[in-house]
């Protein structure tokens, strides 16, 4: 188990360093209940998941936003 909270206070806003984060459906509350970003980490992306126990919807989520995401680091370089 990560805990996002260790991956934010760990310098990682500072560092510029490119983060996703899977959300169980009991989440803190600075993760807001049902926004794709929260709004103290606008850059981070937020994929949540809808069903306890269950990680494939939210994965299946992160699969199909990572293509766009290498292609825009992609187009930086």
């Amino acid at each position: 188990m990560v805990d996002p909270a260790l991956l934010i206070s760990n310098g990682r806003v500072s560092c510029a360093i490119p983060l996703w984060i899977l959300l169980p459906i009991a989440q803190d509350w600075r993760w807001t209940l049902d926004q794709p970003r929260s709004p103290w980490y606008p850059d981070i992306p937020l994929f949540r998941q809808t069903v306890p126990h269950s990680w494939q919807e939210p994965l299946q989520a992160m699969a199909a936003a990572l293509p766009s995401f290498v292609h825009a680091i992609q187009e930086r370089s």
